[in-house]
């Protein structure tokens, strides 16, 4: 196994199908037409009406417009990619992780947009192409030496982004392609353990993991390893990650169907939200929890305070789910009933006005179900350069015929 360079092409997983890996590569990449099944071609057909009318319903602007155009001509490809490669886990100044994977002269991206923030990385022109070149002495080495492929369970270790981008694709490509793995251990956050449990994906123990850092170094250093073989699993549309999602936890919801949930505080109306005064995004929280405990009977949940299984015990019995944009919404998205309705917060200028390609990559995390989704949009008051993060004024009366608009 050598590496001989540091460059590389990006490559998106639409972009799989017709790589051309040239003689003698120990690359290999495995597809599923997903468009095969019936289940999924019915599937997809109800999840881009649905998606359609949401946005119609809002007035996108033209460049949310023209996402959506994307994802209704986007093939319906779930893949795997196997080999060996240099994985590079690099931590952002918050110490939050961030992984690459190099096997031979390309990198699997979902976005190449992140790329020009590595400060590792060098990008030049290549006649239509855009090369990039690593720098090493970022990193210390490591090597890799393990029977089985060595799996990524999470490129980012962020609960969100694993939740929509890299549990469905375990879920629906590992058990049917590559078999036996070994997840890289790098200190997964409880939520991702204690969802890799639930739906029995891979056991976090010592046999099942390779943990490749030091004890200590979690935040202290990136680090390369070679490994002679790795595995990364992707799929060209968000249609795809919604569908297995929906089988997935459709699973899960009636098993836990049988289980008594006497000790939770279930009820048929949640709002989802952040528990301190400095940690919500709606300027006027006080008024509008009230307005939603008293006059309709909402139990105000922080989703942080339980473990993910109390959390979708909670979620599946509710028929009416108020969330914050972010994390909750993505929660509340999967882990509800196929029929509960859910009212997303958000800032009216995230819809009308996107300040650039990083809010734009974050829209599909709030339309994993469109189908189930309504968004409830309010009038900035602080903006923040991230605009999910925005603080916002929103109207009560609105929400009050939004709410009564489902009983």
């Amino acid at each position: 196994m050598s590496f001989p360079s540091t460059k590389f092409l990006a490559v998106k997983p639409n972009e799989m199908a017709g790589l051309d890996l040239g003689h003698g590569s120990e690359i290999d990449v495995s597809l599923i037409q997903l468009y095969r099944l019936k289940s999924f071609r019915i599937y997809r057909e109800d999840y881009l009406n649905s998606l359609g009318r949401l946005l119609k319903r809002h007035r996108v602007c033209a460049s949310i417009n023209s996402w959506y155009e994307g994802v209704v001509t986007s093939t319906s490809i779930l893949g795997s990619i196997r080999g060996p490669g240099r994985i590079y886990l690099y931590h952002w100044p918050n110490g939050e992780l961030k992984t690459l994977v190099k096997r031979e002269n390309i990198v699997l991206v979902d976005d190449s947009y992140w790329l020009r923030f590595y400060p590792f990385l060098i990008s030049t022109q290549s006649g239509a192409h855009t090369e990039y070149s690593i720098n090493e002495d970022f990193f210390k080495c490591t090597s890799m030496a393990r029977k089985g492929p060595i799996e990524i369970i999470t490129h980012n270790n962020h609960f969100g982004h694993f939740l929509y981008d890299n549990l469905p694709l375990l879920a629906g490509v590992s058990p049917i392609n590559i078999g036996e793995c070994y997840g890289l251990e790098y200190g997964y956050k409880s939520g991702i353990k204690e969802l890799l449990h639930l739906l029995k994906l891979k056991n976090i123990n010592n046999a099942d993991t390779f943990s490749i850092m030091p004890s200590g170094s979690y935040y202290a250093s990136n680090y390369m390893i070679e490994a002679s073989d790795v595995v990364e699993y992707f799929s060209t549309s968000p249609v795809i990650n919604s569908f297995l999602l929906m089988r997935q936890f459709r699973k899960i919801r009636l098993a836990s169907a049988n289980i008594s949930t006497s000790h939770h505080s279930c009820s048929s109306r949640v709002f989802l939200c952040r528990n301190g005064i400095d940690d919500t995004r709606i300027a006027n929280r006080s008024s509008l929890i009230q307005l939603v405990t008293e006059r309709y009977g909402f139990s105000c949940i922080n989703p942080t305070g339980l473990s993910e299984w109390e959390l979708l015990l909670t979620l599946h019995q509710a028929d009416i789910i108020l969330c914050e944009a972010g994390s909750s919404t993505v929660v509340a998205s999967v882990y509800s009933k196929d029929t509960a309705k859910l009212v997303c917060l958000v800032p009216e200028r995230l819809f009308l006005k996107p300040t650039h390609d990083m809010i734009l990559s974050g829209i599909p995390y709030h339309l994993i179900y469109p189908q189930k989704m309504n968004f409830f949009t309010g009038q900035t008051i602080i903006p923040n350069h991230t605009q999910t993060s925005d603080i916002v004024y929103y109207d009560l009366d609105g929400l009050s015929a939004l709410i009564e608009h489902f009983t």
